[in-house]
């Protein structure tokens, strides 16, 4: 049997993935791969009927989702035949059918799919749905989990890719991907200032839309207006209210903004 579904593509095209769970469609499906196509495999027979087709063949392209770690052995030849070749813990990675769901679902690059830690580096591979590796230092995450144990089989993602079990700990997928993902950080800011209804988040929204810079307020240090915008300073002075309406375009009513 052979379950695909179409994806939207980082570039906006649209890209077919194939969850391979036998031997039937294998073939015909490597034989007619190119660079955007990604084949999922959960099934270990499976992944030695391709490397057995694999084998055999000079063309090198595609990306192979592996949701448990392959033979040593075997690797060299995943590698000269695909594009990229993606592989998890399998204790710590979603099953194959949240593994599409994730890669399917709009948000697919704020979840996780899987995890590979490496006791070498003393670092840990986080796989976004989006398929983007996200590397992060095992002294990072046990500042924040005391618990964390650094061995195979420790992970666990759940709660549809946005948490991280470790051991007796968890930590938020959007924890890690702020801290590792610039462009999910930028994302997740805006989306966080969006929503802040208070003085300092009504500040900075309306600030950032008229494209104003902290030093364009006349009458008030360009430092008084950050630390209203994080929050430091909660009641302003009526004076300083007044400027900052003032130089947003705001009327009167507005002086009184919400804290």
């Amino acid at each position: 049997m052979r379950k695909s579904l179409t994806a939207e593509a980082p570039g906006k095209r649209q890209i077919a993935v194939h969850w391979l769970t036998d031997g039937n469609p294998v073939q015909t499906l490597l034989e007619q791969r190119h660079r955007k196509s990604i084949f999922l495999i959960s099934d270990g027979d499976v992944l030695n009927l391709v490397v057995k087709i694999l084998a055999g063949s000079t063309r090198r392209s595609g990306l192979l989702v592996v949701l448990f770690c392959p033979r040593v052995e075997i690797l060299p030849c995943l590698y000269r035949g695909m594009d990229r070749l993606i592989y998890m813990d399998p204790a710590g990675a979603c099953s194959a059918k949240q593994t599409l769901e994730t890669m399917e679902a709009p948000d697919r690059h704020e979840r996780l799919i899987g995890v590979l830690p490496d006791a070498g580096t003393a670092t840990v591979t986080f796989w976004s749905g989006d398929l983007r590796p996200l590397i992060v230092p095992y002294d990072w995450i046990g500042q924040r989990v005391r618990t964390v144990k650094f061995s195979a089989g420790t992970w666990r993602i759940t709660d549809g890719g946005r948490t991280v079990e470790i051991g007796s700990g968890k930590l938020a997928a959007h924890e890690i991907l702020c801290q590792y993902n610039a462009q999910f950080r930028r994302e997740f800011r805006r989306r966080q200032w969006a929503a802040d209804e208070s003085l300092g988040g009504q500040v900075r929204v309306l600030r950032k839309k008229l494209g104003l810079r902290r030093e364009d307020f006349p009458g008030i240090d360009a430092k008084t207006v950050a630390r209203i915008e994080r929050h430091e300073i909660r009641r302003p002075q009526r004076e300083t209210l007044r400027l900052i309406a003032q130089t947003l375009g705001l009327s009167d009513e507005h002086h009184q903004v919400k804290n």
